[in-house]
């Protein structure tokens, strides 16, 4: 389990704000992009900094985080509560599915397929090592790297030295996935994400060789979709070549501009296709970069969590508080 950042020199403020700015920006993602699922590229238009839409085919209100936000909750909760246990994490995901708990809107809502049968494996089996079996390539899906924030946040605080802090956020970062989606693809994508988010976490500039991801439009490409490839290498496009000052090349907080988050996010979210997934993956890295103090008031401020249950997770995974 964490305990308070303060009694752990290598957990400056920085790392602090670069941590919360990765949760967040996977919240901010989320509900940035969850009115638009599945519509094409070109047919909406992206809200503008801290701003919401509402609508879409969950018709959510300006704001709400769907199973992205609502998982990333349950496994940060799990995290900063009891440390590594996957039965744990399944407890909590079931407590998601079947009670609406971590959820904006007190319900279960845009529950992906693998993750039904997943927990629901889970549920009258309770063991953690059936519960994300692969069932094929439409198992292959991004429902692990959607929530995985909470992951590398845990190893880049409670682990002092950096390399060794990196390695077991690979490690773990794979295992998280096991839970609802043991294909070795997502395996090695939420492995590889969790790696690249410790590093930024921590602020380190010069360990290992990450992927640039590569641009998702194609002819007759409808937007992104739910591979876990397919939004893994737009997430990691649209964080390597934003737009304006920070298109030379990989991004890392150094005297940035305050529009450097919502460049990301903005052009994951108007790609069409699995937008809420690839806004959310793309938001933690831009969180992880640029720090919570560079994600507009506004989107933060929008997101519906008027009793701070949310506030309260987060602030427990990160400050040990």
């Amino acid at each position: 389990m964490s305990t308070k950042t303060e009694n752990k020199a290598w957990v400056t403020p920085d790392v602090v704000d670069r941590a919360l700015g990765c949760i967040y920006g996977l919240l901010v993602g989320d509900a940035l992009g969850a009115p638009f699922e599945f519509l094409n590229e070109g047919t909406y238009d992206v809200p503008e900094e801290g701003e919401y839409a509402r609508g879409g085919m969950h018709d959510v209100s300006p704001g709400e985080w769907t199973d992205d936000g609502a998982m990333a909750l349950a496994l940060a909760d799990s995290l900063a509560t009891v440390g590594w246990d996957r039965s744990d994490q399944l407890e909590r995901y079931c407590n998601w599915m079947y009670h609406g708990e971590y959820s904006s809107r007190g319900v279960c809502f845009d529950i992906g397929r693998t993750t039904t049968l997943a927990l629901d494996t889970y549920a009258e089996t309770h063991d953690p090592d059936l519960a994300g079996r692969p069932v094929g390539r439409r198992s292959a899906g991004n429902g692990s790297i959607m929530r995985l924030a909470p992951v590398p946040i845990w190893c880049a605080l409670n682990t002092e030295d950096p390399e060794e802090a990196v390695e077991k956020a690979l490690k773990l970062g794979a295992a998280s996935s096991t839970t609802t989606h043991g294909h070795s693809r997502c395996m090695a994508a939420a492995g590889q994400l969790s790696m690249q988010l410790c590093v930024l976490i921590r602020g380190l500039r010069d360990i290992g060789e990450f992927s640039k991801g590569k641009d998702p439009r194609r002819e007759g490409s409808r937007g992104v979709s739910g591979f876990v490839g397919d939004t893994l290498d737009a997430a990691l496009w649209c964080f390597n070549t934003p737009t304006g000052v920070h298109a030379q090349g990989p991004v890392m907080k150094s005297g940035l501009d305050r529009t450097a988050f919502s460049c990301v996010v903005r052009k994951a979210v108007s790609l069409g296709g699995d937008t809420d997934t690839v806004g959310a993956v793309a938001g933690q890295l831009a969180g992880a970069a640029f720090g919570i103090e560079n994600i507009p008031p506004g989107w933060l401020l929008g997101l519906p969590d008027d009793m701070g249950v949310a506030e309260g997770i987060i602030n427990r995974l990160v400050k040990g508080e």
